[in-house]
């Protein structure tokens, strides 16, 4: 970290003495060009490279997966969901930042919701006969 949380509050305080939302949100709780990131940087990076990637392949999965046997406004939703994701990865990439956590957990909540909606979209067309089953996603 780049100080300590204590010197972040003393700073983030404004002439009235309340805390200044930038700061907060802007606060680097993880700074991959830090010298105690050396040691361990390449892992990291890697890591969020591959893993924006794997979000960003899940994209025509659930296109294939969905597209025909749910709302298609639901489903252009969850790709969006899934490229953002992604790209939050990337930036992930050069620092972590509170507004980059709690963007990452919205995403994260719209993804499980979204996921919920195909679902019942789906289940209520095969009650009614309108569609047939979706692909299995093991396939």
């Amino acid at each position: 970290m780049s100080g300590s949380l204590n010197n972040y509050s003393n700073i983030a305080k404004n002439n009235r003495g309340f805390v200044d939302i930038y700061y907060f949100l802007d606060y680097k709780l993880l700074d991959t060009t830090a010298e105690y990131m050396q040691s361990y940087n390449w892992i990291y990076k890697q890591f969020n490279i591959i893993e924006g990637i794997v979000w960003i392949l899940y994209i025509p999965k659930t296109i294939k997966n969905y597209w025909n046997h749910s709302d298609k406004s639901i489903v252009i939703g969850q790709c969006v969901s899934f490229l953002l994701f992604g790209m939050s990865d990337f930036i992930e990439f050069y620092s972590t930042s509170v507004f980059l956590i709690l963007f990452k957990l919205s995403i994260l909540i719209a993804l499980v919701v979204g996921h919920k909606a195909i679902l019942k979209s789906i289940n209520n067309a095969t009650k009614q006969g309108d569609a047939p089953e979706p692909d299995s996603p093991a396939r």
